[in-house]
């Protein structure tokens, strides 16, 4: 019964302290003097740093503590930043029958959400019929960041309202907060459903975190860096669109076609041009294009069509060619009869290139050797998944059954291990 009146008495404390009590100052724990206090508390989260939809664990402690039989406290937060999940007595804690409850559930409608009935306040009462002086962990207060939480610093703080000893005697504990920093983050989305925008989408993310953090970021212009960044600070989505625009040469920078011909052998031929550009948009609108990536992603473009029939037993090895710095660099690239496919990281203009070629019976993607990418390449194609053109699958059928198919991969395969010495019986 005497543990009962005593908790009773607490809580009352509590409940009038909340209703009369006005702001105190909150001091971080590190710079509370022990000597100064009987009990010195203090506030921790596990992180410093999240993002909105992340999880925020703020934690109680007794750090130093020289006899508490009752405490009753309160933690601070914003509820346009945090909202409240749960409170929960600290696993092993030596004050695990501590009344924990956000402050409105005694004050007001029963009814309430747990964020609602909080309204910005997470209570704390412990009663006790004999004085303690056990330190350690003593609550868990967990929350979740708001999905329109502003970017920026944001505080949760503990107030203590009335501590004592086993005879009712007031004990002196100080107040302490704890500084977390709400990051902005990234939406960015792709502008359809396809695979090189959802690739680029991904690095665009990439790019965006970059400007968040103040780095120095390539192939954003300043003007767009600024307006990308404030729409991640307003979580507003960012869309990423990329554009490959097949254009004659007469369109293309005179000097770009001079780079573009002058790094190209007599054996190769310009198919076609192409401007390649990753447009982006914010609100519905336009707002400009990004010129570099970090990484390099897959893109396909169209073969242009027109080109000179082949005679028999002749194919095409593809190229492209790319401007980038004020230099052309040649791309590896693999080709079907439709499109050519290579990887790279700048957006601007390209050139289609190809030279004629008799082959390398097995080497289906014209590198100049016969190894395992020639095998899955074969594979694929047997599987439905990608097309090969005359030529290569001519260069696929290296068991010479007239099939290009998985027993040619598999040849192919054996070959690059070093299990047989030839391939194809031609």
């Amino acid at each position: 019964m005497k543990n009962v009146t005593r908790l009773l008495s607490v809580l009352m404390a509590f409940v009038i302290s909340v209703m009369t009590m006005g702001t105190i100052a909150v001091t971080d724990v590190s710079e509370v003097i022990a000597a100064d206090y009987d009990v010195v508390l203090s506030l921790s989260a596990d992180t410093s740093n999240v993002k909105a939809g992340d999880i925020l664990s703020a934690t109680m402690m007794i750090e130093s503590n020289s006899g508490l039989a009752g405490l009753t406290a309160r933690i601070h937060y914003d509820t346009d930043v945090l909202s409240l999940m749960s409170v929960e007595p600290a696993e092993g804690s030596a004050y695990a029958g501590a009344v924990l409850f956000p402050v409105a559930d005694l004050l007001e409608d029963k009814t309430k959400t747990l964020d609602e009935a909080a309204a910005g306040i997470v209570g704390f009462s412990y009663g006790e019929a004999v004085s303690k002086t056990d330190t350690g962990k003593i609550m868990v207060a967990k929350f979740s960041v708001k999905q329109n939480a502003k970017p920026g610093e944001s505080r949760i703080d503990f107030v203590y309202t009335d501590a004592s000893d086993f005879n009712a005697n007031k004990r002196s504990v100080n107040a302490a907060g704890m500084v977390f920093k709400v990051e902005a983050s990234a939406d960015v989305q792709p502008e359809s459903d396809n695979a090189e925008e959802a690739k680029a989408a991904k690095e665009v993310t990439e790019l965006v975190d970059g400007l968040l953090k103040g780095d120095e970021v390539k192939g954003i212009d300043e003007a767009l860096a600024g307006e990308m960044k404030e729409a991640a600070e307003d979580y507003k989505t960012i869309k990423v669109v990329l554009r490959k625009n097949f254009i004659n040469e007469a369109e293309v920078d005179t000097s770009d076609v001079g780079l573009i011909r002058a790094g190209l052998s007599e054996e190769q031929t310009i198919a076609g041009y192409y401007d390649v550009q990753l447009g982006v948009r914010i609100g519905g609108s336009e707002v400009g294009s990004i010129s570099e990536l970090n990484h390099d992603i897959a893109l396909s473009l169209e073969i242009p069509s027109g080109l000179p029939v082949l005679e028999e037993g002749k194919f095409r090895k593809y190229s492209v060619v790319s401007i980038q710095d004020g230099s052309a660099e040649v791309l590896p690239a693999t080709a079907s009869d439709r499109e050519i496919t290579f990887t790279t990281h700048h957006f601007g203009t390209y050139a289609v290139v190809y030279e004629v070629t008799d082959g390398i019976l097995g080497d289906t993607n014209g590198d100049g050797a016969v190894n395992i990418a020639d095998a899955l390449q074969i594979s694929q194609y047997d599987a439905g998944l990608i097309e090969l053109n005359s030529g290569q699958l001519a260069l696929a059928d290296v068991n010479g059954d007239g099939e290009a198919n998985i027993a040619d991969a598999l040849m192919i395969s054996q070959y690059d291990a070093g299990l047989i010495t030839s391939i194809g019986a031609r």
